[in-house]
């Protein structure tokens, strides 16, 4: 009676894991009671019901291929969204302001992708608010990888040809 009980449980809350032993019980079930081999008396118990096994069979199987279907639009539907992200970031990273692109200049020139950054910064937090930088420290950002794999393709977007970066004076904290 135990078992009985457990199994109803299972079956409330549908799992792959449960799909698949159902399935896999019901079609030992299916061969013990067709095959040659095996007790008699165990083989006209269970033919007696075979059709419930058969229901169970099925199912079964349905409740697996719906769980494949699931997990098949929940890939694609991931995969549509981070190609979306990626555009619209791409998009962001050709819009970049002169500002923007100077802060982002000394992480491509250095060729590392963290550098440091007032948290107030009005211009970091502009780009944080896009997603393309995170700031990983309380003074330290780090450009996403999205971003970074753009910009490693096309330095270019982060170029500034007539606009120099100013040059540092060490007074750049009393800004904020």
């Amino acid at each position: 009676m135990e078992i009985l009980k457990k199994l109803v449980e299972w079956l409330r809350e549908p799992t792959p894991r449960v799909a698949g032993g159902v399935l896999l019980a019901s079609v030992i079930v299916l061969l013990l009671i067709h095959s040659n081999s095996g007790p008699e008396g165990l083989k006209e118990t269970v033919r007696s019901h075979e059709g419930f096994v058969w229901l169970a069979l099925i199912l079964s199987g349905s409740m697996l291929l719906i769980f494949v279907i699931e997990a098949t639009c929940t890939l694609v539907r991931a995969s549509a969204k981070r190609r979306s992200k990626r555009r619209a970031m791409l998009r962001r990273l050709s819009l970049l302001t002169v500002e923007e692109r100077h802060a982002l200049q000394p992480a491509i020139e250095s060729g590392r992708r963290t550098f440091g950054g007032h948290p107030e910064d009005r211009v970091l937090a502009a780009l944080r608010g896009e997603g393309i930088v995170k700031l990983v420290t309380p003074y330290g950002y780090c450009i996403a990888d999205d971003a970074w794999e753009m910009l490693v393709k096309a330095p270019r977007l982060v170029e500034t040809p007539g606009h120099p970066r100013p040059p540092k004076t060490g007074r750049e904290w009393m800004l904020h």
